[in-house]
């Protein structure tokens, strides 16, 4: 930005809305003042010329725009395309106004007639001739062609490149111009009787007006260029200036270059820009013969420059789209600019600067007391707009304007090698007064289940509208699916411009990713759910799976090439389910306890109905698969790690047979070609080997995400704090994502660090890791012990959830529950070390809190007990799992 702006002298508005561009402008005397009178001719493309001759005010007047300044309005039939001054009149000396339309070229007179009152002279456009064009036009050059003497003719540059000559009221000839595709700046040179114009090719090409005449009358001979020079880029402008008869400059104002040529089209010097131009104006001043240009910006600054030097620079108050230089009444120098919206303005370089200096940095001394204040109010309104109140409200409003429905398939659908199940969501707007904008809904579902497509946007909602996505298994067998649950967000903006968004949640039906099979008899990894009630028949918790095969306590499910295996207990109320892996037990589980809530709803046993599991964690499965995950991940990472120095090898050896073969002389190849193909055959193996790697590491994704998945229903069962739930879900979760350079582990490492700080009363931030990549597997194992510990500490042993997610009142007593279920999990580092600990009673929290004098203990004797009644009870509590019937 400039320093200096420039000072408005003279300016007016042209219309409104009417359209203006570069050749809307026109500087030049009209009638017989010639160019002694400038006068400022502008022409829009609503078809009104206005010419303007602004006055100079007396000294006890402020300069600006009068009505007297408005010589002539005038409306024409067509828009004005290019304005043109010359003698177009034969036998007449006096200069009139070319004005080209898009299929005509008129020329007008200006008569102006003395007043005989006060009202000041009168004036007229006054139509003289016209030429019907038989193209499109797109603009107008005028000069003495041919070196003719005090005449003007007119040359017409149609859209399709067509150059049409006029010699006043005859036309003459057209002539084709070659390597043309878009019309370009075209301007006549008087001094070498030659047209300069840039062609499609970003050439600036002369042609000479004795080549064009004399090749008229063969229109198949090409027509070649006197010379011709490449600038590489378009030229949004071209202008001539004359120092003398013998010396001409051609500048061409480029997109980023400025270029001055010589005559005969050689560069004379080049100035890069670090803007983007709009337009130009060049001359040389008097008597030094100084080559100046003045250069419009696209930022509304305006330079000055003398060949490649800035001499000047000033701030516009306007963005022109055009720039003159004109002498209005004795006054030299004065910069007319019109911008595309028609503001005209007469300007000149001031040198009174815009100053804006700083206020001075005061130091106050802190009021403690206000900041406290402050920081306390602060506090509150952040309280309250974190409220649940307000977002429950938020919601309900937003529940009051929209209805969403979701409506999953039942059935699912085959498409190629896969099922695919379809999902409808119906949205139904309360109001059809107040339509909703902006509305996107989005569906997400759990990896590898996969939504196409995922986003839907309604730009305006006011009547019921369903859009409709599938759900498709991708990438994966159904074993690794862990999650059936599609969620779907909807948001918008209200008629009065305030977002919303709602949420929704649905489930896919089971028979997308599992078939029915025979029951197995026998699995390695078994998990058993308590209830409070009598066992359901499987076959009406599961009604799609009624085939031969399945009874009323048993039933086979087939993920992939896995059986899973639910059975329900006869003389007791336990299910099982039992498979050989332990991914599907993820899905089957969920599934389970779902279904079990939903069908005790059902039956108006919601506020009774209870479930827990007496399995314990498995987290030596979780290991397993995380240890998998990290192998994984280091193997695709040696791999990329290889093939980027076996790229880096095979460009070196081609540089160096390349090198041996420009040599003139034939030197051996040294077994140059050999190493070649060799590395050529170790980069395609390697590829070859990172796309299993990559195949693996997503299987091992799919794993740990079904690991998790199962952890975390487990925690959920054994009814821990439901916001210390809430945190460890969050920490530790289960959709696995890894990129270049952080993995699951990392993320997962440093937030239950965080966790883990903030329970031992440490400050999370200052003793929280750095965000390095993970190295030592122990580490992330002992840390998940140690959370695990702290979360199977917060909850019962044998921890339950109603339906409605709600913690029950156990009937049993206090002692009883105790030696029922062992508080302590399977797999954690307590339960492996078994040590007695003065603080195991103590209700621990994921957050810090104070501790009570009634939660220690004062005597560390009664704790061991406690622990070795534990560990009877759990061993004894186990056999007699083992002697419950199964069928």
């Amino acid at each position: 930005m400039s320093l200096f702006k420039a000072r408005e002298w003279w300016g007016t508005t042209c219309g409104q809305d009417e359209g203006f561009d570069q050749a809307s402008l026109c500087v030049s005397g009209l009638g017989s003042s010639g160019n002694e009178t400038s006068m400022v001719i502008v022409g829009s493309h609503a078809g009104t010329v206005r010419v303007f001759c602004p006055n100079l005010p007396p000294a006890s007047e402020a300069p600006g725009y009068k009505p007297s300044d408005l010589l002539i309005e005038a409306t024409l039939p067509h828009p004005i395309l290019h304005l043109q001054v010359g003698r177009f009149i034969s036998g007449s000396q006096q200069f009139h106004l070319a004005v080209l339309h898009p299929r005509s070229v008129a020329i007008y007179s200006l008569v102006i007639r003395g007043g005989n009152t006060d009202h000041g002279d009168q004036s007229a456009l006054v139509f003289v001739y016209e030429h019907q064009l038989r193209r499109s036009a797109y603009s107008l050059v005028a000069g003495p062609f041919g070196g003719v003497k005090g005449r003007d003719f007119i040359c017409v540059q149609s859209l399709d490149g067509m150059l049409s000559f006029y010699e006043q009221e005859s036309f003459v000839f057209s002539r084709q111009l070659p390597n043309f595709l878009l019309p370009g700046p075209l301007i006549f040179v008087p001094s070498t009787d030659a047209f300069v114009t840039c062609n499609s090719l970003l050439h600036i090409d002369s042609f000479r007006y004795q080549v064009l005449a004399d090749t008229r009358e063969d229109a198949n001979k090409q027509l070649t260029p006197e010379w011709s020079l490449n600038i590489g880029e378009s030229a949004l402008d071209i202008a001539c200036v004359s120092h003398s008869p013998s010396e001409v400059d051609i500048l061409v104002l480029g997109e980023h270059n400025l270029f001055c040529l010589r005559d005969h089209g050689t560069l004379k010097f080049m100035r890069r820009f670090e803007f983007h131009p709009r337009c130009f104006h060049s001359y040389r001043t008097a008597p030094e013969g100084l080559l100046m240009t003045l250069i419009a910006t696209d930022t509304g600054t305006l330079l000055v420059q003398n060949s490649t030097t800035l001499k000047w620079s000033a701030q516009l108050s306007i963005s022109p789209i055009a720039i003159a230089r004109a002498s209005l009444q004795g006054v030299d120098g004065v910069i007319v600019l019109l911008s595309e919206t028609g503001e005209l303005q007469c300007c000149y370089l001031g040198t009174e600067p815009s100053l804006f200096v700083a206020p001075s940095i005061e130091p106050k001394p802190i009021d403690y007391q206000e900041a406290e204040r402050e920081l306390n109010y602060l506090g509150s309104v952040i309280r309250a707009f974190n409220d649940n109140s307000s977002v429950l409200m938020a919601n309900t409003a937003a529940e009051r304007e929209l209805t969403v429905n979701v409506k999953p398939g039942q059935h699912p659908e085959t498409r190629g090698d896969s099922d695919v199940c379809y999902v409808a969501v119906n949205l139904a707007p309360h109001s059809a007064h107040a339509p909703l904008t902006k509305v996107q809904v989005t569906l997400v579902a759990k990896a590898p289940l996969v939504v196409d497509p995922p986003t839907h946007t309604i730009h305006s909602l006011s009547e019921a509208y369903q859009v409709a996505s599938y759900v498709v298994l991708k990438n994966a067998t159904a074993e690794f699916v862990c999650s059936l649950e599609v969620s779907i967000m909807v948001s918008y903006m209200t008629a009065s411009g305030i977002p919303r968004v709602l949420h929704s949640n649905c489930q896919l039906p089971l028979r997308l990713v599992a078939r029915p099979s025979p029951p197995g008899k026998e699995a390695e990894i078994k998990l058993t759910f308590n209830t409070n009630v009598p066992v359901v028949n499987l076959l009406e918790l599961f009604p799609e799976f009624n085939v031969s095969g399945a009874g009323a306590n048993i039933i086979g499910f087939s993920l992939g090439s896995t059986v899973v295996t639910l059975i329900a207990a006869k003389m007791s109320t336990r299910y099982r389910v039992q498979s050989d892996s332990l991914f599907p037990l993820a899905l089957l589980s969920k599934q389970l306890v779902y279904r079990l809530q939903r069908f005790s709803k059902n039956a108006d046993q919601k506020s009774s109905f209870k479930i827990t599991s007496s399995s314990p964690l498995p987290v030596e499965l979780l290991f397993s698969c995380i240890e998998s995950h990290m192998g994984s991940r280091k193997d695709v990472s040696d791999l990329r790690d290889d093939l980027g120095q076996l790229s880096v090898q095979f460009r070196a050896i081609e540089r160096r047979l390349l090198t041996k073969m420009k040599d003139k002389k034939p030197v051996p190849l040294n077994q140059l070609d050999t190493l070649l193909y060799a590395t050529q055959n170790e980069i395609i193996s390697t590829s070859h080997k990172l796309e299993k790697s990559l195949k693996a590491l997503g299987k091992s994704q799919y794993s740990l995400a079904c690991a998790v998945e199962l952890i975390h229903l487990m925690l959920l069962l054994s009814d821990p704090p439901p916001q210390d739930l809430k945190t460890f879900q969050a920490a530790m979760p289960s959709i696995v994502t890894d990129s270049d350079d952080q993995s699951w582990e990392d993320v997962t490492f440093a937030s239950l660090q965080f966790i883990l700080n903030s329970h031992q009363k440490r400050d999370p931030l200052t003793a929280a890791p750095a965000n390095e990549p993970l190295v030592d597997f122990s580490n992330l194992k002992s840390l998940i012990n140690s959370v695990l510990s702290i979360m199977t500490a917060d909850s019962h042993a044998t921890g339950t959830i109603d339906a409605e997610g709600r913690k029950p009142i156990s009937p049993i007593h206090e002692s009883e529950e105790v030696e029922e279920e062992p508080s302590v999990p399977a797999g954690s580092r307590l339960a492996e070390t078994r040590v007695p600990s003065a603080n195991l009673l103590q209700r621990n929290r994921l957050l810090p809190s104070r501790p009570t004098a009634d939660a220690v203990p004062q005597n560390t004797s009664e704790v061991e007990s406690s622990l070795a009644k534990l560990t009877v009870s759990a061993a004894s509590k186990q056999n007699s799992e083992d002697e419950v019937l199964w069928i």
